[in-house]
Formats: C-alpha cells, sequence, structure tokens
C-alpha cells in the first residue's frame, strides 16, 4: 500500500491498476486508503475487488487466478504495464507468475512479495538446545 501513493504522487503520468483478493468485503484492509486514492486519482488509479466468502455486485466472486488476472488486464486494453507487482500467499504468487509468464510478462517486469513461505527442511541437521534471543518490547527487556 506505501507504494500506490508514492508512484501516483511523484509521477502525474503514472497508472496504478490493482487486482485486490479478501475474504469479504468487511475484512478488507486498507478499504478507506484505497476509497481516498480512487477519489484523488479518479483517472490514475483503478481498484478491482475479488471475495472468496462473499457475493457482492461491486466485486468478482473467488481467488486471485487466471480468469481474474485476465479480467484485470482487459479492463486497460490501452496500458503496457511497465510492472506488476504481486504480494501474498505463495501459492497465489506462483500461480500469478505462471499466468502472466503465458501472457508474455518477462520475470523483470513480474516482482513478488510473499506472506509465508514454506520451510525447507535440513538435511542431516542435529536437534539442539535452541537459540537464545533478546526481545526488547516497548522498552522492557525479556529474553526467550
Amino acid at each position: 500500500m506505501s507504494i500506490i501513493p508514492d508512484v501516483l504522487e511523484n509521477n502525474e503520468n503514472s497508472v496504478f491498476v490493482l487486482g485486490y483478493g479478501n475474504k469479504t468485503k468487511a475484512s478488507t484492509m486498507f478499504s478507506s486508503a484505497i476509497d481516498e486514492l480512487k477519489s484523488k486519482y479518479s483517472n490514475r488509479f483503478f481498484c478491482y475487488n475479488i471475495y472468496s466468502q462473499e457475493n457482492n455486485l461491486e466485486a468478482r466472486f473467488g481467488r486471485i487466478d487466471a480468469g481474474f488476472i485476465n479480467y484485470v488486464l482487459k479492463q486497460h486494453p490501452q496500458i503496457s504495464f511497465q510492472k506488476v507487482l504481486l504480494c501474498g500467499p505463495e501459492n497465489m504468487i506462483e500461480n500469478s507468475k505462471e499466468v502472466l509468464e503465458k501472457l508474455n510478462y518477462s520475470d523483470k517486469k513480474v516482482l513478488y512479495e510473499l506472506f509465508y513461505s514454506k520451510s525447507v527442511a535440513k538435511s542431516g541437521s542435529k536437534s539442539g538446545s535452541g537459540s537464545a534471543a533478546k526481545i526488547i518490547y516497548d522498552e522492557e527487556n525479556d529474553r526467550a
């Protein structure tokens, strides 16, 4: 969310298209900030919602998948997207990257940030006594 206003404020020729997946409208994070951006940059910021647990006339139903990605891109055929930014669970990122690759988006155009990544088991690792960490929380020190 910090990237969107930065791009729009610092480049008056920029256009930002957001495909945003959530469970329901009520559970959607940043709703008011998105509404403000849509109002302030009505010709340069577009948001398409998809809800996985709610039918809503203002949004698509389901998850971010090939159909939704194609839908969002087809709303703006005049735009040659310079970058595609993905953020979310690993499975969604991997599936979205595959869809975009089939649509001829190079790896250099597709950037991503994962919410979660599967842990990789270390072969031959030994169980130890653990590690120590110092945690500073609200100026209180605890040992973990």
